[in-house]
């Protein structure tokens, strides 16, 4: 007579993948952001910060920075000589009366010295946490002269020019890259019916200084 015995259940040992997966999987995606955030600029993680932040703007963010600058162009009657943009990139101040440079010139014109001298004080105290881009621009009319033998050169030029202001008002040189774009990015001129030819041309003749 057989006698009869309560099967004996197995247990798995194999639960531990289970939070092994888990862990690695999280693992994963925290390197991932890491990756992303390191490929951000400065003017995107600032405004997600800002946007997640229950708290006041800090004092020194780019978001801050264009306040500032805003309020003493205002202050100097400059506003509408110096435009300031808050993207991605970072803070862009962009000279926008079009008489920064003559047409083929990379001498910065006389009218345009004091709109300058303001812009490059008013980012000086921000040297020390920012780096800036300075972006050369050109019209589209070709150039060869003696002196230039492209747009390219000559958007170099201007680029550089502002680039040695911008040096000897404190910032670093380390913190100092140019940009040359020579006539590759046009201006949208969403409202240029009232303008001539001429003064359309002028306005993308100008130089942009970006901190990021």
């Amino acid at each position: 007579m057989s006698s009869w015995r309560p099967t004996r259940l197995r247990t798995s040992n194999e639960g531990w993948l289970t939070s092994y997966a888990d862990l690695i999987t999280n693992l994963l995606i925290f390197f991932l952001l890491i990756i992303s955030a390191s490929k951000m600029q400065n003017g995107k993680i600032e405004r997600i910060v800002q946007s997640l932040s229950t708290e006041k703007t800090a004092s020194m963010t780019l978001a801050k920075a264009k306040e500032d600058i805003d309020k003493i162009l205002k202050e100097q009657q400059l506003d509408r000589q110096v435009g300031l943009e808050l993207t991605d990139s970072g803070l862009e101040i962009a000279f926008q009366s079009g008489v920064m440079f003559a047409s083929g010139s990379a001498d910065i014109l006389e009218s345009m010295d004091r709109p300058l001298n303001v812009v490059l004080n008013s980012i000086a105290k921000y040297r020390e946490k920012y780096s800036f881009a300075v972006e050369g621009h050109t019209d589209e009319k070709p150039i060869r002269s003696n002196h230039f033998q492209s747009n390219w050169q000559l958007s170099s030029a201007r680029a550089l020019i502002v680039r040695d202001r911008l040096e000897n008002s404190g910032a670093p040189k380390n913190r100092i890259r140019v940009e040359a774009y020579a006539d590759t990015r046009p201006l949208n001129l969403t409202e240029s019916k009232n303008l001539s030819h001429d003064e359309i041309l002028a306005l993308h003749r100008r130089v942009v200084i970006r901190l990021y």
